[in-house]
């Protein structure tokens, strides 16, 4: 008899112990979610200083939203840990002036997240004239795409618009304004007498810009 009691507190000792052990994973905190990498110039591949990376954390419960900031060390490197229960990861990107802003995507929580972002400069600059000789309309319409603006930024963004957006001209009267894009590719520009969108506008054209290029475009109506 003492001997099956030996048994019974044995084994009663290793319920408590096992339940000890579940329940202390079940209320343990979550692996931390590291996003970390290296920014470096698209061009030439040197590091970028002091850009600017942005991690957008949200919470389905409370509908509350998070962002952590970091900036890049003189190597170009850079790190964001994130200790919360975050539901999920949103509105997250990396930026500098003279570079176009890179949008972060595909992050996993709790795990880490190495990644390696390649900047596209601002290097080329469209001087933009537009003159309303005949009279035939006191408004204009433009717009701008660039494809590695598009790639970058990714498929929401809108096209580029003129700072005056439209541009109203009298007869005679001249506009001009100059607007940055990535040099080494094509640049396309859109314009009508009323709104549009890229896909019905009246007319359109294209201009080839150099890096470091400064290439006129004229537009007379």
């Amino acid at each position: 008899m003492k001997k099956n009691k030996n048994y019974t507190w044995l084994f009663a000792l290793i319920i408590i112990a096992a339940s000890h052990v579940f329940c202390g994973k079940k209320g343990s905190d979550p692996e931390p979610t590291i996003i970390k990498g290296k920014i470096v110039n698209k061009r030439n591949g040197s590091p970028v200083q002091n850009a600017t990376v942005t991690i957008g954390f949200y919470n389905n419960n409370d509908g509350n939203a998070d962002a952590k900031y970091t900036t890049t060390d003189f190597e170009g490197k850079f790190e964001i840990i994130d200790n919360s229960d975050a539901d999920g990861i949103s509105g997250s990107d990396a930026i500098k002036e003279g570079f176009v802003t890179h949008t972060i995507s595909h992050l996993k929580l709790h795990e880490t997240n190495e990644i390696d972002i390649k900047f596209v400069p601002i290097d080329a600059v469209i001087s933009l004239q537009v003159n309303n000789i005949i009279g035939l309309h006191d408004s204009i319409y433009i717009l701008l795409k660039n494809p590695e603006v598009f790639q970058e930024v990714g498929p929401l963004i809108q096209p580029t618009r003129t700072k005056d957006y439209p541009v109203i001209l009298k007869t005679g009267e001249i506009y001009n304004e100059n607007l940055k894009f990535p040099g080494d590719g094509f640049t396309y520009l859109f314009w009508g007498g009323a709104p549009f969108t890229l896909s019905n506008a009246p007319f359109q054209d294209s201009i080839f810009l150099s890096v470091g290029d400064s290439a006129t475009f004229d537009i007379n109506f």
